[in-house]
Protein backbone atom coordinates (compact mmCIF):
# COMPACT_ATOMS: atom_id res chain seq x y z
CA UNK A 1 0.00 0.00 0.00
CA UNK A 2 1.55 3.23 -1.26
CA UNK A 3 1.31 6.45 0.68
CA UNK A 4 -1.42 7.90 -0.98
CA UNK A 5 -3.28 5.05 -0.30
CA UNK A 6 -2.83 4.94 3.07
CA UNK A 7 -3.73 8.44 3.85
CA UNK A 8 -6.50 7.81 1.81
CA UNK A 9 -7.80 5.33 3.54
CA UNK A 10 -7.48 6.93 7.29
CA UNK A 11 -9.40 9.63 5.83
CA UNK A 12 -12.08 7.39 4.93
CA UNK A 13 -11.96 5.97 8.56
CA UNK A 14 -12.37 9.35 9.94
CA UNK A 15 -15.08 10.32 7.82
CA UNK A 16 -16.65 7.28 8.84
CA UNK A 17 -16.33 8.11 12.23
CA UNK A 18 -18.18 11.61 11.34
CA UNK A 19 -20.66 9.47 10.34
CA UNK A 20 -21.40 7.51 13.15
CA UNK A 21 -21.36 9.99 16.21
CA UNK A 22 -23.36 11.76 14.08
CA UNK A 23 -26.09 9.63 14.02
CA UNK A 24 -25.83 8.75 17.70
CA UNK A 25 -26.49 12.23 18.35
CA UNK A 26 -29.29 12.46 16.83
CA UNK A 27 -30.27 9.15 17.63
CA UNK A 28 -30.17 9.79 21.25
CA UNK A 29 -31.31 13.57 20.74
CA UNK A 30 -34.27 12.67 18.54
CA UNK A 31 -35.10 9.24 21.16
CA UNK A 32 -35.67 12.54 24.17
CA UNK A 33 -37.08 15.09 22.44
CA UNK A 34 -40.46 16.08 23.18
CA UNK A 35 -42.64 16.39 20.34
CA UNK A 36 -44.13 20.29 20.01
CA UNK A 37 -47.22 21.68 18.46
CA UNK A 38 -45.97 22.12 14.57
CA UNK A 39 -44.68 18.62 14.47
CA UNK A 40 -47.48 16.87 15.65
CA UNK A 41 -49.34 19.10 13.55
CA UNK A 42 -48.93 17.65 10.49
CA UNK A 43 -48.73 13.97 11.61
CA UNK A 44 -52.25 14.75 13.26
CA UNK A 45 -53.51 16.21 9.54
CA UNK A 46 -51.82 13.00 7.68
CA UNK A 47 -53.75 10.89 10.37
CA UNK A 48 -56.72 12.44 10.47
CA UNK A 49 -57.68 12.44 6.77
CA UNK A 50 -59.27 9.45 5.66
CA UNK A 51 -57.98 9.54 1.50
CA UNK A 52 -55.36 11.75 -0.26
CA UNK A 53 -58.28 14.16 -1.45
CA UNK A 54 -59.04 15.05 1.88
CA UNK A 55 -55.23 15.33 2.49
CA UNK A 56 -54.97 17.50 -0.60
CA UNK A 57 -57.62 19.60 0.53
CA UNK A 58 -55.91 19.87 4.47
CA UNK A 59 -52.87 21.07 3.49
CA UNK A 60 -53.88 23.97 1.33
CA UNK A 61 -54.08 26.04 4.44
CA UNK A 62 -50.89 24.93 5.32
CA UNK A 63 -48.54 27.19 3.40
CA UNK A 64 -46.25 24.31 2.45
CA UNK A 65 -46.51 22.16 -0.24
CA UNK A 66 -47.50 18.79 1.13
CA UNK A 67 -44.80 16.09 0.37
CA UNK A 68 -43.97 15.51 4.08
CA UNK A 69 -47.83 15.27 4.50
CA UNK A 70 -47.65 12.71 1.49
CA UNK A 71 -45.26 10.39 3.60
CA UNK A 72 -46.79 11.19 6.91
CA UNK A 73 -49.99 10.12 5.60
CA UNK A 74 -48.64 6.77 4.29
CA UNK A 75 -46.77 5.32 7.38
CA UNK A 76 -49.72 6.93 9.71
CA UNK A 77 -51.65 4.11 7.36
CA UNK A 78 -49.83 1.42 9.72
CA UNK A 79 -49.48 3.11 12.69
CA UNK A 80 -51.05 6.41 14.78
CA UNK A 81 -47.65 6.35 17.15
CA UNK A 82 -46.04 9.65 16.42
CA UNK A 83 -43.17 8.42 17.18
CA UNK A 84 -42.45 6.61 13.86
CA UNK A 85 -42.78 10.53 12.46
CA UNK A 86 -39.21 10.89 14.11
CA UNK A 87 -38.25 7.62 12.97
CA UNK A 88 -39.12 8.03 9.71
CA UNK A 89 -36.95 11.75 10.29
CA UNK A 90 -33.97 10.18 11.31
CA UNK A 91 -33.62 8.32 8.65
CA UNK A 92 -33.81 11.32 5.93
CA UNK A 93 -31.23 13.19 8.71
CA UNK A 94 -29.02 10.38 7.73
CA UNK A 95 -28.95 10.41 4.44
CA UNK A 96 -28.29 14.35 4.40
CA UNK A 97 -25.38 13.62 6.86
CA UNK A 98 -24.22 10.56 4.05
CA UNK A 99 -24.11 12.81 1.55
CA UNK A 100 -22.70 15.72 3.51
CA UNK A 101 -19.86 13.53 4.17
CA UNK A 102 -18.98 11.53 2.14
CA UNK A 103 -20.55 13.47 -1.38
CA UNK A 104 -19.28 17.01 -0.78
CA UNK A 105 -16.03 18.49 -2.00
CA UNK A 106 -15.57 19.92 1.42
CA UNK A 107 -12.23 19.58 2.95
CA UNK A 108 -12.11 17.67 6.28
CA UNK A 109 -12.14 19.78 8.91
CA UNK A 110 -15.13 22.07 6.94
CA UNK A 111 -17.14 18.07 6.86
CA UNK A 112 -15.93 17.78 10.84
CA UNK A 113 -17.79 20.75 11.89
CA UNK A 114 -21.01 20.47 9.21
CA UNK A 115 -22.30 18.08 10.68
CA UNK A 116 -22.56 18.64 13.92
CA UNK A 117 -23.61 22.51 13.74
CA UNK A 118 -26.60 24.33 14.57
CA UNK A 119 -29.19 23.65 11.84
CA UNK A 120 -27.29 20.18 10.84
CA UNK A 121 -27.88 18.39 13.77
CA UNK A 122 -30.96 20.08 15.66
CA UNK A 123 -33.20 22.38 13.69
CA UNK A 124 -32.98 20.07 10.88
CA UNK A 125 -31.97 16.99 12.55
CA UNK A 126 -33.62 16.43 16.01
CA UNK A 127 -37.09 18.11 15.12
CA UNK A 128 -39.19 16.40 12.50
CA UNK A 129 -40.53 18.81 10.16
CA UNK A 130 -40.31 18.76 6.39
CA UNK A 131 -37.14 21.09 6.35
CA UNK A 132 -34.15 18.18 6.20
CA UNK A 133 -36.57 16.69 3.41
CA UNK A 134 -36.42 19.84 1.54
CA UNK A 135 -32.15 19.71 2.05
CA UNK A 136 -32.00 15.93 1.02
CA UNK A 137 -33.48 16.93 -2.33
CA UNK A 138 -30.98 20.16 -2.80
CA UNK A 139 -27.96 17.09 -2.04
CA UNK A 140 -29.40 14.90 -4.80
CA UNK A 141 -30.01 17.72 -6.98
CA UNK A 142 -26.54 18.92 -6.83
CA UNK A 143 -25.21 15.34 -7.69
CA UNK A 144 -27.04 15.41 -11.27
CA UNK A 145 -26.14 19.10 -11.49
CA UNK A 146 -22.50 18.09 -11.75
CA UNK A 147 -22.65 15.39 -14.13
CA UNK A 148 -22.21 15.81 -17.88
CA UNK A 149 -24.27 14.85 -20.68
CA UNK A 150 -27.77 15.16 -22.23
CA UNK A 151 -28.89 12.10 -20.30
CA UNK A 152 -28.42 13.92 -16.81
CA UNK A 153 -29.79 17.30 -18.07
CA UNK A 154 -33.43 15.44 -18.17
CA UNK A 155 -32.71 13.34 -14.91
CA UNK A 156 -32.46 16.75 -13.58
CA UNK A 157 -36.13 18.00 -13.83
CA UNK A 158 -37.15 14.89 -11.28
CA UNK A 159 -35.66 16.19 -8.21
CA UNK A 160 -35.84 20.23 -9.01
CA UNK A 161 -39.76 18.79 -9.23
CA UNK A 162 -39.73 16.93 -6.26
CA UNK A 163 -37.88 19.68 -4.16
CA UNK A 164 -40.74 22.42 -4.81
CA UNK A 165 -43.24 20.19 -3.02
CA UNK A 166 -40.60 19.94 0.12
CA UNK A 167 -41.20 23.60 1.65
CA UNK A 168 -41.47 27.38 0.01
CA UNK A 169 -38.05 27.99 0.81
CA UNK A 170 -37.66 24.73 -1.34
CA UNK A 171 -39.07 26.56 -4.11
CA UNK A 172 -36.62 29.38 -3.47
CA UNK A 173 -34.05 26.76 -3.38
CA UNK A 174 -35.45 25.18 -6.67
CA UNK A 175 -35.47 28.72 -8.44
CA UNK A 176 -31.97 29.54 -7.17
CA UNK A 177 -30.00 25.81 -8.24
CA UNK A 178 -32.25 26.05 -11.68
CA UNK A 179 -30.31 29.74 -12.13
CA UNK A 180 -27.18 28.20 -11.95
CA UNK A 181 -27.77 25.40 -13.87
CA UNK A 182 -28.83 27.62 -16.59
CA UNK A 183 -25.41 29.81 -16.22
CA UNK A 184 -23.66 26.13 -16.24
CA UNK A 185 -25.02 24.90 -19.49
CA UNK A 186 -24.45 28.29 -20.94
CA UNK A 187 -21.03 27.88 -20.02
CA UNK A 188 -21.02 24.41 -21.60
CA UNK A 189 -22.72 25.75 -24.82
CA UNK A 190 -25.78 23.72 -23.79
CA UNK A 191 -28.38 26.04 -22.34
CA UNK A 192 -31.43 25.89 -24.34
CA UNK A 193 -34.61 28.41 -23.53
CA UNK A 194 -37.19 25.51 -23.75
CA UNK A 195 -34.80 23.82 -20.80
CA UNK A 196 -35.26 27.02 -18.34
CA UNK A 197 -38.72 27.62 -19.36
CA UNK A 198 -39.31 24.25 -18.34
CA UNK A 199 -37.60 24.13 -15.40
CA UNK A 200 -39.76 26.89 -13.79
CA UNK A 201 -43.41 25.78 -15.27
CA UNK A 202 -42.37 22.65 -12.95
CA UNK A 203 -42.67 24.58 -9.88
CA UNK A 204 -46.14 26.39 -10.94
CA UNK A 205 -48.17 23.07 -8.96
CA UNK A 206 -45.74 23.59 -6.09
CA UNK A 207 -46.53 27.78 -6.43
CA UNK A 208 -50.18 26.93 -6.07
CA UNK A 209 -49.98 24.39 -3.04
CA UNK A 210 -48.63 27.11 -0.89
CA UNK A 211 -50.75 29.82 -1.71
CA UNK A 212 -53.97 29.00 0.43
CA UNK A 213 -57.65 29.25 -1.35
CA UNK A 214 -59.42 32.90 -1.53
CA UNK A 215 -62.01 31.56 1.11
CA UNK A 216 -59.16 30.43 3.48
CA UNK A 217 -58.41 32.81 6.73
CA UNK A 218 -55.11 33.15 6.12
CA UNK A 219 -54.24 33.33 2.72
CA UNK A 220 -51.86 36.22 0.89
CA UNK A 221 -54.68 39.19 1.37
CA UNK A 222 -54.22 38.30 5.30
CA UNK A 223 -51.09 38.73 5.51
CA UNK A 224 -50.76 41.41 3.71
CA UNK A 225 -53.09 43.36 5.62
CA UNK A 226 -51.01 42.29 8.79
CA UNK A 227 -47.93 44.08 7.13
CA UNK A 228 -46.23 46.70 9.58
CA UNK A 229 -42.79 48.35 8.99
CA UNK A 230 -40.79 45.69 11.69
CA UNK A 231 -41.37 42.77 9.16
CA UNK A 232 -38.51 44.76 6.93
CA UNK A 233 -36.45 45.00 10.34
CA UNK A 234 -36.62 41.31 10.79
CA UNK A 235 -35.83 40.05 7.38
CA UNK A 236 -32.77 42.58 7.90
CA UNK A 237 -31.92 40.56 10.97
CA UNK A 238 -32.29 37.21 9.41
CA UNK A 239 -29.02 36.39 8.59
CA UNK A 240 -27.56 36.90 12.37
CA UNK A 241 -29.87 34.24 13.17
CA UNK A 242 -28.78 32.41 10.20
CA UNK A 243 -25.17 32.53 10.95
CA UNK A 244 -25.15 32.65 14.47
CA UNK A 245 -27.98 30.59 15.97
CA UNK A 246 -26.60 30.77 19.33
CA UNK A 247 -30.16 30.91 21.38
CA UNK A 248 -30.54 32.77 24.51
CA UNK A 249 -29.48 29.99 27.29
CA UNK A 250 -30.29 32.21 30.20
CA UNK A 251 -34.36 32.09 28.75
CA UNK A 252 -36.53 30.06 30.32
CA UNK A 253 -37.79 29.28 26.73
CA UNK A 254 -34.96 29.93 24.70
CA UNK A 255 -35.25 28.15 21.56
CA UNK A 256 -35.97 30.41 18.89
CA UNK A 257 -34.22 32.73 20.04
CA UNK A 258 -31.05 34.67 19.36
CA UNK A 259 -28.71 35.93 21.78
CA UNK A 260 -27.54 39.08 20.53
CA UNK A 261 -31.21 39.98 19.20
CA UNK A 262 -32.00 39.17 23.24
CA UNK A 263 -29.71 41.60 24.77
CA UNK A 264 -31.62 44.34 23.10
CA UNK A 265 -34.22 44.34 25.47
CA UNK A 266 -31.25 45.33 28.15
CA UNK A 267 -29.40 47.13 25.87
CA UNK A 268 -31.29 49.18 23.11
CA UNK A 269 -28.08 50.74 21.63
CA UNK A 270 -27.91 47.24 19.55
CA UNK A 271 -30.86 48.40 17.86
CA UNK A 272 -28.96 49.86 16.06
CA UNK A 273 -26.23 47.94 15.87
CA UNK A 274 -27.41 44.90 15.03
CA UNK A 275 -28.66 45.50 11.34
CA UNK A 276 -25.41 46.16 10.16
CA UNK A 277 -23.76 43.65 11.90
CA UNK A 278 -25.96 41.37 10.29
CA UNK A 279 -25.71 42.35 6.91
CA UNK A 280 -21.70 42.50 7.94
CA UNK A 281 -22.08 38.57 8.17
CA UNK A 282 -24.22 38.22 4.92
CA UNK A 283 -21.69 40.14 2.71
CA UNK A 284 -19.20 38.36 4.65
CA UNK A 285 -20.13 34.57 3.55
CA UNK A 286 -21.07 36.51 0.21
CA UNK A 287 -17.10 37.17 -0.27
CA UNK A 288 -15.69 33.71 -0.39
CA UNK A 289 -18.19 33.20 -3.50
CA UNK A 290 -16.92 36.02 -5.83
CA UNK A 291 -14.45 34.34 -7.57
CA UNK A 292 -16.96 31.53 -9.07
CA UNK A 293 -19.88 34.20 -10.50
CA UNK A 294 -22.52 30.99 -11.09
CA UNK A 295 -22.22 29.90 -7.38
CA UNK A 296 -22.34 33.95 -6.26
CA UNK A 297 -25.38 33.98 -8.29
CA UNK A 298 -27.21 30.80 -6.96
CA UNK A 299 -26.57 32.54 -3.32
CA UNK A 300 -27.39 35.88 -3.99
CA UNK A 301 -30.94 34.67 -5.50
CA UNK A 302 -31.99 32.46 -2.66
CA UNK A 303 -31.09 35.14 -0.03
CA UNK A 304 -33.12 37.89 -2.01
CA UNK A 305 -36.39 35.45 -2.74
CA UNK A 306 -36.50 34.51 1.30
CA UNK A 307 -35.73 38.33 2.37
CA UNK A 308 -38.07 39.75 0.28
CA UNK A 309 -41.04 36.98 1.47
CA UNK A 310 -40.08 37.80 4.97
CA UNK A 311 -39.92 41.55 4.42
CA UNK A 312 -43.70 41.43 2.19
CA UNK A 313 -45.59 38.71 3.16
CA UNK A 314 -44.54 35.98 6.30
CA UNK A 315 -41.77 37.24 8.48
CA UNK A 316 -38.51 35.00 8.86
CA UNK A 317 -38.42 35.33 12.73
CA UNK A 318 -38.02 32.06 13.81
CA UNK A 319 -34.53 29.95 13.27
CA UNK A 320 -36.03 27.41 11.32
CA UNK A 321 -36.34 29.58 8.46
CA UNK A 322 -33.90 31.82 8.46
CA UNK A 323 -31.70 28.45 8.36
CA UNK A 324 -32.29 28.33 4.35
CA UNK A 325 -29.91 31.55 4.03
CA UNK A 326 -27.09 29.13 5.80
CA UNK A 327 -28.34 26.51 3.65
CA UNK A 328 -28.41 28.56 0.37
CA UNK A 329 -24.71 28.91 1.22
CA UNK A 330 -23.31 25.91 2.24
CA UNK A 331 -25.12 24.78 -1.55
CA UNK A 332 -23.29 27.73 -3.33
CA UNK A 333 -20.01 26.51 -1.39
CA UNK A 334 -20.51 23.37 -2.25
CA UNK A 335 -20.48 24.11 -6.02
CA UNK A 336 -17.73 26.74 -5.61
CA UNK A 337 -15.64 23.52 -4.55
CA UNK A 338 -16.42 21.28 -6.85
CA UNK A 339 -15.14 23.45 -9.27
CA UNK A 340 -12.34 25.47 -8.30
CA UNK A 341 -9.74 25.11 -5.33
CA UNK A 342 -10.64 27.88 -2.26
CA UNK A 343 -7.82 30.17 -1.19
CA UNK A 344 -6.79 29.54 2.35
CA UNK A 345 -8.52 33.09 3.35
CA UNK A 346 -11.44 31.71 1.92
CA UNK A 347 -11.60 28.02 3.48
CA UNK A 348 -10.71 29.97 7.30
CA UNK A 349 -13.84 32.39 6.55
CA UNK A 350 -16.41 29.67 6.16
CA UNK A 351 -14.61 27.50 8.97
CA UNK A 352 -15.06 30.56 11.60
CA UNK A 353 -18.81 30.84 10.66
CA UNK A 354 -19.25 26.98 10.62
CA UNK A 355 -17.77 27.30 14.36
CA UNK A 356 -20.09 29.53 15.30
CA UNK A 357 -22.67 26.79 14.22
CA UNK A 358 -21.14 24.29 16.31
CA UNK A 359 -21.86 26.46 19.92
CA UNK A 360 -25.17 26.93 18.71
CA UNK A 361 -25.57 22.90 18.70
CA UNK A 362 -23.72 22.66 22.19
CA UNK A 363 -25.92 24.73 23.94
CA UNK A 364 -29.56 23.56 22.48
CA UNK A 365 -28.98 19.92 22.45
CA UNK A 366 -27.69 19.40 25.80
CA UNK A 367 -30.56 21.54 26.97
CA UNK A 368 -33.42 19.71 25.12
CA UNK A 369 -31.63 16.60 26.48
CA UNK A 370 -31.84 17.85 29.98
CA UNK A 371 -35.36 19.68 30.05
CA UNK A 372 -38.52 19.15 28.28
CA UNK A 373 -38.85 20.75 24.76
CA UNK A 374 -42.68 20.40 24.92
CA UNK A 375 -45.18 18.58 27.45
CA UNK A 376 -47.68 18.06 24.96
CA UNK A 377 -46.78 14.19 24.73
CA UNK A 378 -47.43 13.94 28.86
CA UNK A 379 -51.37 15.20 28.04
CA UNK A 380 -52.86 11.41 28.58
CA UNK A 381 -51.33 11.64 31.86
CA UNK A 382 -52.94 15.35 32.78
CA UNK A 383 -55.59 13.67 31.45
CA UNK A 384 -55.86 11.06 34.14
CA UNK A 385 -55.50 13.25 36.75
CA UNK A 386 -58.95 14.85 36.03
CA UNK A 387 -62.08 14.00 38.50
CA UNK A 388 -64.17 10.74 37.46
CA UNK A 389 -67.35 11.24 35.56
CA UNK A 390 -66.57 14.90 34.42
CA UNK A 391 -66.29 15.68 30.62
CA UNK A 392 -63.21 16.73 29.45
CA UNK A 393 -62.67 19.66 26.67
CA UNK A 394 -60.05 21.74 25.17
CA UNK A 395 -58.87 24.46 22.88
CA UNK A 396 -57.93 25.58 19.82
CA UNK A 397 -54.17 25.17 20.04
CA UNK A 398 -54.22 22.26 22.73
CA UNK A 399 -56.13 20.04 20.15
CA UNK A 400 -52.89 19.13 18.50
CA UNK A 401 -51.57 17.25 21.88
CA UNK A 402 -54.76 15.33 22.55
CA UNK A 403 -55.31 14.11 18.64
CA UNK A 404 -51.21 13.23 18.75
CA UNK A 405 -51.21 11.51 22.17
CA UNK A 406 -54.84 10.57 23.29
CA UNK A 407 -55.60 9.34 19.53
CA UNK A 408 -58.83 10.76 19.80
CA UNK A 409 -61.27 13.67 19.02
CA UNK A 410 -62.33 16.45 21.63
CA UNK A 411 -64.98 18.93 21.78
CA UNK A 412 -62.99 22.52 20.88
CA UNK A 413 -65.02 25.32 23.12
CA UNK A 414 -63.26 27.62 20.24
CA UNK A 415 -65.00 26.00 17.25
CA UNK A 416 -68.05 24.74 19.32
CA UNK A 417 -68.14 21.29 18.28
CA UNK A 418 -66.01 18.21 18.33
CA UNK A 419 -62.60 17.55 15.86
CA UNK A 420 -60.02 15.53 15.26
CA UNK A 421 -57.54 17.65 13.75
CA UNK A 422 -56.52 21.21 13.36
CA UNK A 423 -57.13 22.96 10.11
CA UNK A 424 -55.65 26.66 9.33
CA UNK A 425 -59.04 27.48 7.42
CA UNK A 426 -62.12 29.16 7.89
CA UNK A 427 -62.03 27.78 11.56
CA UNK A 428 -59.17 29.92 12.46
CA UNK A 429 -61.57 32.93 11.40
CA UNK A 430 -64.06 32.24 13.26
CA UNK A 431 -61.79 32.06 16.23
CA UNK A 432 -60.18 35.49 15.27
CA UNK A 433 -63.35 36.84 15.29
CA UNK A 434 -64.79 36.31 18.73
CA UNK A 435 -63.47 38.43 21.40
CA UNK A 436 -64.53 36.27 24.56
CA UNK A 437 -64.01 32.90 23.01
CA UNK A 438 -63.61 30.82 26.06
CA UNK A 439 -66.14 32.41 28.04
CA UNK A 440 -68.61 31.80 24.91
CA UNK A 441 -67.86 28.40 24.30
CA UNK A 442 -68.18 27.19 27.77
CA UNK A 443 -71.31 28.93 28.05
CA UNK A 444 -72.32 26.98 24.59
CA UNK A 445 -70.95 23.62 25.96
CA UNK A 446 -72.72 24.12 29.11
CA UNK A 447 -75.94 25.43 27.36
CA UNK A 448 -75.96 21.87 25.63
CA UNK A 449 -74.88 19.64 27.99
CA UNK A 450 -76.77 18.30 31.82
CA UNK A 451 -73.08 18.21 33.29
CA UNK A 452 -72.95 21.20 36.21
CA UNK A 453 -68.60 20.88 36.17
CA UNK A 454 -66.15 20.95 32.85
CA UNK A 455 -62.83 20.28 32.94
CA UNK A 456 -60.55 22.47 30.09
CA UNK A 457 -56.94 21.13 29.23
CA UNK A 458 -55.41 23.86 27.49
CA UNK A 459 -51.59 25.09 26.60
CA UNK A 460 -52.92 28.35 27.73
CA UNK A 461 -51.55 29.54 31.57
CA UNK A 462 -53.92 31.30 34.16
CA UNK A 463 -52.32 34.52 33.82
CA UNK A 464 -52.37 34.65 29.53
CA UNK A 465 -56.30 33.78 30.45
CA UNK A 466 -56.86 36.79 32.54
CA UNK A 467 -54.90 38.42 29.67
CA UNK A 468 -57.11 36.95 26.42
CA UNK A 469 -60.95 36.29 27.81
CA UNK A 470 -60.82 38.33 31.13
CA UNK A 471 -64.78 38.30 31.08
CA UNK A 472 -64.38 33.61 31.15
CA UNK A 473 -61.86 34.36 34.26
CA UNK A 474 -64.52 36.69 36.21
CA UNK A 475 -67.39 34.85 34.99
CA UNK A 476 -66.34 30.89 35.90
CA UNK A 477 -63.64 31.11 38.25
CA UNK A 478 -61.69 28.50 36.62
CA UNK A 479 -59.77 26.11 39.29
CA UNK A 480 -56.50 24.99 38.28
CA UNK A 481 -56.46 21.41 39.25
CA UNK A 482 -53.16 20.03 37.33
CA UNK A 483 -50.31 21.47 35.57
CA UNK A 484 -46.83 20.32 33.54
CA UNK A 485 -44.76 23.61 33.12
CA UNK A 486 -41.08 23.89 32.11
CA UNK A 487 -40.76 23.18 28.45
CA UNK A 488 -38.16 24.81 26.22
CA UNK A 489 -40.77 25.73 23.66
CA UNK A 490 -42.88 28.35 25.08
CA UNK A 491 -46.56 27.62 24.21
CA UNK A 492 -45.78 23.71 25.21
CA UNK A 493 -46.91 24.17 29.16
CA UNK A 494 -49.94 22.06 29.72
CA UNK A 495 -52.60 23.24 32.65
CA UNK A 496 -56.46 21.37 33.66
CA UNK A 497 -58.96 24.07 34.88
CA UNK A 498 -62.35 22.51 36.51
CA UNK A 499 -65.09 25.14 35.58
CA UNK A 500 -68.36 25.07 37.21
CA UNK A 501 -71.87 25.97 35.67
CA UNK A 502 -72.66 29.28 36.66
Amino acid sequence: MNIRTEIAEHNRLFLWGIFILYLVLAAWGISRHELWGDEIHAWNIAKGSNHLCQLFRSTRYEGHPPLWHLLLFILSRFTADPWFMQALHFVIAALVCRMLVFGSPFSFLTKLLLPFGYFFLYEYGVLSRNYSLAILLIFLLLAVIRRRGATYQWLYFLPLFILSFTHIYGIFMAVSLHLYYMLLLRERKMFRWLTACAGLVLLLPAVWFVFPPPEGETNLQFFLSRWEFSQAVVSIQAPLRAWVPVVAWWEPHCWNTEFVLQWQQEWRWLRFGTPFISIGILLLAGSVLKRNQKAWMLFACNCLLIMCFSAIIFPASTLRYTGFLFIGWIVAWWLFCAEQEPLKKEIRIVQGLLAIQLIGSLIMLPKDLRQPFSQLPAVNGLLNTAPPGIPIVTDYWTLNAVAAFANRSMYCIDLRKEVSFVVWGNDFALIRQQKHRYDAGIREWFRHSDQDTVCLISTVSPWQLKNLDPLFMREFHPLLIGELEGSIEKGSDLYLYQINKQ
